[in-house]
């Protein structure tokens, strides 16, 4: 068990290797167990798997690293902005507008726009 597939493909190779070696014939028995090795992550996640049922999970699961959690979070974010900004305008088929934040930070931002338009106008 190492932190990179790399280290784990070379234990792996060496492992075999020293008991090809060592064992000659008879090294199958200890190389089998070479099924499990490989990353933390790796490890962990096909014993979440072989596991899953037994504590509530599908098997088929998905684990996303930072640049898919970010991207999902984006996704969420878009829809929550297109459902804000449809909310606000009364529109149902509303395109989002350009921004970046929240709903609640989008709907504060125009809150202070229409105020500032008032204040000038009298």
């Amino acid at each position: 068990m190492t932190f990179s597939r790399r280290a784990a493909a070379e234990m792996t190779r060496r492992v075999e290797r020293i008991a090809g070696d060592v064992l000659g014939e008879r090294a199958s028995i200890l190389t089998g167990g070479l099924s499990w090795s490989g990353t933390f992550h790796s490890i962990g996640a096909r014993l979440l798997r072989e596991h899953a049922l037994e504590i509530g999970l599908d098997p088929a699961f998905t684990i996303h690293d930072r640049e898919d959690s970010a991207d999902l979070m984006n996704l969420v974010r878009h829809e929550l902005v297109t459902l804000s900004d449809a909310a606000w305008h009364g529109d149902d088929d509303a395109e989002p507008a350009h921004r970046t934040m929240s709903p609640f930070g989008s709907l504060a931002a125009e809150g202070s726009t229409r105020s500032s338009t008032k204040s000038r106008n009298r």
